[in-house]
């Protein structure tokens, strides 16, 4: 749910108040800002890294955006004049446990750096908030003129695909981008629609955790009549479950190699784009400062108390966005709306058993044997019941900067480990 306009508006103010109080007066110079800055194109602002009376100039213009429609011109190109934040400022914010939520929302700085229009209707949609698709081209070209062209450079070639109803077929896939520290995020998503059924991080690759996912899933959007994976032995209960609704007559299952399972692979680029790139590099940091050893079962726990739920976080707030983001190959409809609208279709096919045209596998041969499995070292907790429900009462993972909250976890662990 998103704050109320005042409340929003006070949380500004005072984040506001809070930078002004932390900036440090510097030389004046010329025009260049010599220290490591973050910048924005979302307001009308000049250095904040300034003299004080500067500072209390560039606070005051955050909360007033320019209006202008037409793109300005600034002597760094077109678009709105930089934000120029100084990294010491952010940094101290952090230490005051302002989450980056509340940082970015203030300062004007996006959260989704990567999306271009469609995704980011998506996030609006999400949130329930409606914007013509022109004011949100145009607003994007206003305030980030260079940011289409960088997003079209990487565009991947489209090739034909069918499927001829939802929950016909769903794709399953695990992605293994974080498990140098035992993260795994298994996804689903329907063949028909492009709606993801499922999408979360587990602390293992086991198929009980595979299992309860999909059953999950299955509850609330239905149960497909196939499901394609690869041969990996997290999904053997799944393939136990599908045969057990759908019966071996039907080959509800298609194993086969990852790379030909395309819709999941397509969608697990856009996961790493989204998930892993806001949260590996910080790992390998907190490893360059000896802060975490991925091999120390210790650090490990610290790190999947403060982190699985961000990035479960973010995650989610992806799967809504792109549940949400218009198809522009199904007339700008949603996997939402292409989901539900043609749940009709599936009375069609259900129960056909005489034609298998994406070759399903046997029960006999799937079930049978040792499967190769991607295993992942279990991850113990050292700390007693007692110990632990106190640490959730003492310290809220979800609450400030993340590194921060780690290095209070890796302290509180420390000190039950000792007495």
């Amino acid at each position: 749910m998103l704050p109320s306009a005042s409340a929003a508006q006070e949380m500004a103010l005072a984040i506001q108040r809070t930078i002004m109080s932390c900036l440090q007066p510097q030389q004046p110079s010329d025009n260049n800002n010599t220290g490591n800055s973050v910048t924005s194109a979302g307001t009308s602002s000049i250095a904040i890294a300034g003299p004080a009376s500067a500072s209390r100039t560039a606070i005051a213009s955050i909360s007033q955006p320019s209006t202008s429609a037409a793109p300005s011109q600034t002597p760094q190109g077109p678009g709105r004049p930089k934000l120029s934040i100084s990294e010491g400022s952010i940094r101290n914010l952090e230490k005051m446990k302002f989450s980056k939520t509340e940082i970015a929302r203030s300062l004007g700085i996006s959260r989704s750096l990567y999306a271009g229009e469609v995704l980011l209707q998506g996030h609006l949609r999400s949130r329930g908030i409606h914007v013509r698709r022109q004011h949100l081209r145009d607003s994007i070209h206003r305030v980030d003129p260079w940011g289409p062209d960088s997003r079209l450079r990487p565009c991947i070639q489209h090739r034909v695909y069918s499927v001829p109803c939802p929950n016909y077929l769903w794709h399953v896939d695990g992605n293994h981008k974080l498990i140098c520290w035992r993260i795994v995020v298994h996804a689903a998503i329907d063949g028909f629609s492009r709606l993801v059924t499922f999408l979360k991080a587990s602390d293992n690759n086991l198929s009980s955790t595979v299992l309860q996912l999909f059953d999950d899933a299955t509850s609330t959007y239905g149960i497909p009549l196939r499901v394609r994976t690869d041969h990996g032995g997290e999904n053997v209960k799944m393939w136990e479950r599908m045969y057990e609704h759908r019966g071996a007559e039907q080959r509800p299952v298609i194993a086969g190699s990852s790379v030909h399972n395309e819709r999941i692979e397509r969608f697990k680029r856009d996961i790493n784009k989204s998930c892993e790139r806001q949260y590996k590099p910080l790992f390998y940091e907190l490893e360059n400062r000896s802060l975490l050893d991925p091999e120390n079962n210790t650090d490990i726990f610290c790190l999947h108390y403060v982190f699985m739920p961000r990035i479960n976080r973010t995650i989610e707030e992806f799967r809504q966005a792109h549940n949400h983001h218009s198809i522009s190959t199904e007339e700008n409809k949603s996997p939402v709306q292409l989901f539900y609208c043609n749940q009709h279709l599936f009375s069609r096919y259900q129960g056909q058993s005489s034609v298998d045209p994406y070759n399903g596998c046997s029960p006999d041969i799937l079930l049978q044997g040792n499967r190769p499995h991607v295993a992942v070292p279990t991850m113990h907790c050292p700390l007693t019941p007692e110990q632990l429900n106190n640490l959730a009462k003492t310290i809220n993972p979800l609450s400030g900067d993340g590194v921060s909250i780690y290095q209070d976890v890796v302290n509180y662990v420390g000190r039950c480990l000792t007495n």
